[in-house]
């Protein structure tokens, strides 16, 4: 053998290049098996050198690990570009272990390596091939095999010494008739560009006639979407469903260089799935691998890779993602991981364009809702297209998430509407070969919307190999199904017999079935027939059309009661992990009281994460067992639980919560109830509507008059009790309506008086500490700021079902903002909108933003300030936050007009001022006339500051002769007396004319101007 190595194409190896062997072999007495694989790893070192040459810059030996880890870091340069590549040695006994790839495709993605290449002993046979292709299609990465054959014609071609029992391991399986040596995973070392396939990644692209024809019939459609993407530009795609809005996208993610993260809301339920879904996609794990199945010592070797290029905050998230498959429980998680992923997603842009697919956002639930639309402007900000896919509403069964579309700032939309009918006939022309008047009644009978067309061509394709217009008439005459749904109807009824079980599967686990449940059924037809899908380890009914039709079609108590029985088996050999599925089987069962205990367990466990879907799902199943054993005390509980989370995502005044509130009181009402389930009903069906009265500012005299009573019982003694904290949060109820309506001293009085009385209140210590720092913003906002700390800390370690406290938060930007200390008030605005955003808490981010526009004005940037307060006012009116909406609205219009001389949008800022007046009177004129009676109470409070900008900015924009709003007509509206009305006034006075100085001290006033914040 020549003393010089020579490369693959005959030249010199570099001798520049940089060589490192790191780690220790251990002492003693050694097996032989290890004593193979520790040449093994040299052997292919030294293979590596040899087949890249010129091409190697840098080569690692890495440590040793017991798991498996990757072998040989490498740096190679190829088309004048630079590229990691990572190389495994797997020298087995056995068949390769999935989850070492597993772990090394996340090491890889997360050290931005372009290629794995898997040098291994192991035969290559058809199952590993599809294994190893998910992972490569899956993943970023390109992968690559390199089996016993090729090793050992490198290692005869080279003369490399090798020991006899390692050539053994490598000639083992040689005669093996399945192994595979033409798949595209090969690495083919006696190729002249062995750095090219290492590199160059071929995926496969879809042979699919739906998308094709889509193109054709949209080009220009195409061509805009696709020059979008370029411009890393987001857009919609929008149209009634089985228009062919799937088969458009498929067409451009086929077209475009980048790769795809698809993200289906029919069937991420919660939040935490949502974030585990996509950074299973961006490190590239297929399907068939959930990210909980490594062992602790695979996990500690994944982070050990990792970690030292990422925030300790994001390693601990991580780490509990890869052992419990879940996000830890506290506010920031979700921040934290969104930023990672986005990070990551950046730096890997020179080579890796991402695009990201939200597929079937109408059906999107509303807290998954809220984090798509979070993660679409995340997204776009960050120069990551995406493509929402979009149905328009059309039947009463289908989802509507409309709302949430509103919410997205993406002006670019496709609409996809049903072809004309020279286009659909067309499609007949083309994929059934017919004439045109076959094509034409095909057409008149199917409509004109792909779905359709598609599913006929299908079924005449199936019987007639040529069909002739007589074979289409034939058929056409048997057929009554050709609208939408009827389609899908039939679909689901023909497999209703060949289906059946999987068919109960799905009505009694509520649409969600896992696939492990499923492994001796075949439901490749269901698949692709569009009935069923199968995404994260479930199979999902495709829509809520196809889920009613399946409810209505299972209806046999004695195949519920066997598939029941089933379900409970299944699950008891998966201990801990399916427990949904558990309690359905219980239910279905019949076994109410079994599944009773699980639920608890569940909702709990469930509420803490915020997970609101499925919980309320949980909580509706409990309550129907209830109503079905007449456990009128259990009922109410659940009805409390169910309220508690329609609070917390902030749908009370909704009508499933109006009736949840009705059915509540019918309980409490009835006389089923025991003392102290009657007393926790009526409790919180006070509290439920001091809530809403307080959202609505309504608070009408029959609700007053239910919190004045439990207010005096609670101080005189008559109850002492505070079950479920609710006498507690009645009474915080009161002192925030005694704040809104007679000011902060009156309030002041009632919480040290109900904290007195019920001193282990929880929700009262925080309700307390918050009005206390309220008060004390005006004089000591810094004391301020120390009780919303306080207020945090409570929160977090005592934290109560369904809570986190982002408003506090906020509260501690404003505080930064009254001691004038800018940049620390931007910093906690961005972090409080931040954490409320990754949540889809938008009236807390509108509320937030407004307060991060004050702090720009400390900063005199009028311009930043004015962009927030217009997005504030905007967020909070499509949230209903109107308590705090007119603040923002009332600084829009204000600083507005300080901006410029010459305003434009003079009649915009006419009807911002209008709405926030009004919005103002309903909510607190009550509180002003009752602050009046003191002067000095009402001049100082941050009311009669609201009534200055109002009359300042009237004058601005209104000719006082036409008196629609005046400083005049405010002072008579609220009754102001000759004092207050000449003080109130001369203000004004000073507020617009620029030759006078305002001479009002508050913290509330900068550069001689007032801002709204609260």
């Amino acid at each position: 053998m020549s003393n010089l190595s020579k490369a693959s194409n005959g030249k010199p190896r570099s001798k520049n290049k940089a060589v490192t062997k790191s780690g220790s072999k251990k002492k003693g007495t050694r097996s032989t098996s290890h004593i193979c694989a520790d040449n093994f790893e040299e052997i292919c070192f030294e293979i590596v050198e040899k087949i890249l040459g010129n091409s190697l810059e840098e080569i690692t030996l890495t440590n040793k690990t017991k798991d498996g880890g990757y072998d040989i870091d490498t740096t190679i340069r190829y088309n004048s570009k630079q590229y990691a590549v990572l190389f495994e040695c797997k020298l087995r006994e056995k068949k390769v272990n999935l989850r070492d790839i597993a772990a090394n495709v996340i090491i890889a993605y997360n050290k931005c390596t372009d290629s794995l290449v898997i040098m291994t002993n192991n035969t290559f046979t058809p199952q590993l091939e599809k294994e190893l292709c998910r992972f490569r299609d899956s993943s970023h990465l390109n992968i690559k095999v390199v089996i016993g054959e090729g090793i050992e014609s490198v290692v005869n071609v080279y003369e490399i010494s090798i020991d006899d029992k390692l050539l053994d391991l490598l000639k083992k399986e040689k005669s093996n008739k399945n192994i595979i040596r033409n798949s595209s995973l090969i690495l083919n070392l006696n190729s002249e560009d062995v750095c090219g396939q290492i590199i160059k990644k071929s995926m496969s692209k879809s042979d699919n006639k739906e998308a094709d024809f889509m193109a054709e019939m949209y080009p220009d459609d195409i061509e805009r979407a696709l020059l979008w993407i370029k411009n890393n530009k987001s857009f919609v795609v929008n149209g009634y469903i089985g228009t062919g809005k799937s088969a458009f996208i498929t067409k451009i993610l086929d077209t475009v260089d980048r790769q795809c993260i698809r993200l289906n809301a029919e069937v991420l339920m919660s939040q935490e799935l949502v974030i585990i879904n996509l950074i299973r996609k961006i490190w590239g794990l297929p399907d068939n691998i959930n990210i909980d199945e490594f062992k602790a010592d695979e996990v500690k070797y994944i982070m050990d890779s990792i970690g030292n290029d990422l925030p300790k905050k994001t390693c601990r998230s991580l780490e509990c993602i890869l052992n419990n498959s879940a996000i830890p429980e506290e506010i920031e998680e979700n921040s934290i991981l969104c930023q990672y992923l986005v990070h990551q997603m950046e730096r890997h842009r020179a080579k890796t364009k991402y695009i990201v697919y939200f597929d079937n956002f109408h059906a999107a639930n509303q807290e998954v809702g809220n984090l798509f639309i979070y993660l679409i402007n995340l997204f776009s900000i960050k120069k990551i297209p995406c493509i929402i896919e979009s149905d328009e509403i059309e039947y009463d069964s289908q989802k509507n998430n409309s709302e949430a579309l509103e919410k997205i700032r993406i002006p670019n939309v496709i609409e996809i509407t049903p072809f004309t009918k020279e286009q659909a006939e067309t499609w007949f022309k083309k994929e059934l070969n017919v004439d045109d008047e076959a094509a034409a009644r095909l057409v008149q009978y199917t409509g004109e919307r792909l779905y359709c067309m598609s599913y006929v061509s299908q079924k005449i394709r199936q019987k007639y190999d040529k069909p002739r217009f007589e074979d289409v008439m034939e058929y056409l005459k048997k057929q009554t199904a050709f609208t939408m749904p009827e389609i899908i109807s039939e679909i689901v009824r023909s497999f209703m017999q060949t289906h059946e079980k999987l068919f109960y599967l799905l009505r009694m686990l509520n649409g969600r079935v896992p696939v492990d449940m499923c492994m001796n059924l075949k439901y490749a037809q269901l698949l692709k027939a569009g009935i069923i899908t199968c995404d994260e380890g479930y199979i999902n009914a495709s829509n809520e059309i196809v889920k009613k039709l399946v409810n209505n079609e299972t209806s046999s108590p004695v195949k519920e009661m066997e598939i029941a029985n089933q379900i409970i088996e299944f699950c008891g050999e998966n201990p801990g992990k399916y427990k949904e599925a558990k309690i359905y089987g219980l239910f279905y069962a019949k076994r109410g009281k079994e599944a009773i205990g699980d639920i608890d367990l569940l909702i709990n466990e469930l509420g803490q994460k915020r997970n609101f879907v499925q919980t309320l799902d949980l909580i509706d199943l409990a309550i129907s067992i209830a109503r079905k054993e007449q456990n009128y005390n259990s009922l109410a509980n659940y009805l409390i639980k169910k309220l508690e989370v329609n609070a917390a995502i902030k749908s009370l005044s909704f009508d499933n919560a109006r009736a949840t509130l009705s059915e509540l009181k019918e309980v409490a009402d009835s006389g089923e109830l025991n003392a102290s389930s009657e007393v926790l009903a009526e409790l919180a069906l006070c509290h439920f509507n001091g809530v809403i009265a307080l959202r609505d500012c309504k608070f009408q005299d029959a609700i007053l008059n239910e919190h004045i009573k439990y207010y005096n019982n609670c101080l005189d003694g008559t109850m002492r009790e505070n079950p479920g904290d609710y006498l507690g949060k009645v009474c915080w109820n009161y002192a925030l309506y005694i704040k809104e309506t007679q000011g902060n001293s009156a309030a002041l009085k009632v919480f040290e008086a109900v904290s007195e009385a019920l001193p282990n209140s929880h929700m009262l210590r925080i309700g307390y500490l918050s009005h206390l720092a309220c008060i004390l913003l005006p004089s000591d906002p810094q004391k301020s700021y120390e009780y919303y700390c306080e207020i945090i800390e409570l929160v977090n370690n005592g934290q109560t079902f369904c809570d986190f406290p982002f408003h506090e938060y906020g509260d501690k930007a404003m505080c930064k903002v009254l001691l004038k200390e800018a940049d620390k008030a931007l910093a906690h605005a961005k972090v409080g909108i931040r954490y409320a955003e990754s949540h889809g808490v938008f009236d807390e981010v509108g509320r937030i933003l407004n307060i991060k526009g004050c702090a720009y004005l400390l900063s005199n940037n009028i311009l930043k300030a004015v962009k927030c307060f217009r997005e504030a006012t905007e967020i909070m009116g499509y949230s209903g936050y109107n308590l705090y909406r007119w603040r923002s609205e009332m600084n829009y219009v204000n600083y507005s007009l300080t901006a410029s001389n010459t305003v434009s949008n003079k009649e915009e800022l006419r009807n911002k001022l209008l709405d926030a007046y009004s919005i103002f009177k309903d909510a607190l004129m009550k509180k002003v006339l009752n602050l009046i009676s003191s002067d000095n109470d009402f001049l100082a409070s941050r009311e009669f500051l609201a009534l200055l900008v109002v009359g300042k900015c009237s004058r601005q924009l209104f000719d006082t002769n036409k008196n629609i709003i005046s400083a005049e007509k405010v002072s008579d509206e609220f009754c102001f007396s000759d004092k207050i009305k000449e003080h109130y006034l001369e203000m004004i006075e000073q507020l617009t004319d620029p030759q006078k100085k305002f001479t009002l001290q508050s913290l509330y006033v900068h550069n001689g101007n007032i801002f709204i914040i609260g």
